[in-house]
């Protein structure tokens, strides 16, 4: 789109008629549930490390407890979930109330018209879907989220190369290694 590669979410809920798959598993009833329907999917998968990896995106990935919160807070049928591009970067602390020095506020807005966002997941019924640009930060997390387990930005434009405390470079922040199956054998 306009020379952009962007990359589709698509609902939290299933359509009708339909099983929950990707991201809409974290939204079915219990984690017994959601570890049953992650098996159908992936039969060959060991129920117990199939286990510890969705207790430890449910426990520590960012965006998936931020869209069951969104998503059990939700007045009616009718809305649109809201994640703003520009939000506080990871890693900074979360308390800090020094008045920004750019514009990088998080935002979660319930059924408001306001100008176009970088992710929009709109409600199953309404069948339009925004995309997420691949530059977005949080591209990387919704992409690879055994990778951002956490739910960490992954690259941006505006990504710090040096600590301003101190002025060391942050190496970590640049990049991450990627191994390939080709390189293990």
């Amino acid at each position: 789109i306009q020379g952009q590669i962007h990359h589709r979410i698509g609902s939290l809920l299933p359509f009708e008629d339909t099983q929950n798959k990707f991201l809409q598993i974290y939204f079915m009833g219990n984690m017994e549930v959601q570890l049953d329907r992650r098996l159908e999917i992936n039969a060959g998968m060991k129920r117990a490390i199939l286990q510890d990896l969705q207790c430890l995106l449910h426990e520590h990935h960012a965006l998936v407890r931020l869209f069951k919160s969104a998503l059990e807070r939700m007045p009616s049928d009718d809305y649109k979930v809201v994640i703003k591009a520009d939000k506080r970067p990871s890693g900074t602390h979360e308390r800090t109330f020094n008045a920004p020095t750019v514009d990088e506020v998080a935002i979660l807005i319930v059924g408001e018209q306001l100008e176009k966002r970088d992710i929009v997941l709109t409600r199953r019924d309404t069948g339009q879907l925004q995309q997420i640009s691949e530059t977005h930060r949080s591209y990387d997390t919704l992409q690879y989220p055994l990778m951002f387990w956490q739910g960490e930005d992954g690259y941006y434009f505006n990504i710090k190369m040096k600590n301003p405390l101190n002025g060391e470079y942050q190496y970590h922040n640049l990049f991450h290694l990627f191994v390939k199956d080709t390189d293990l054998k």
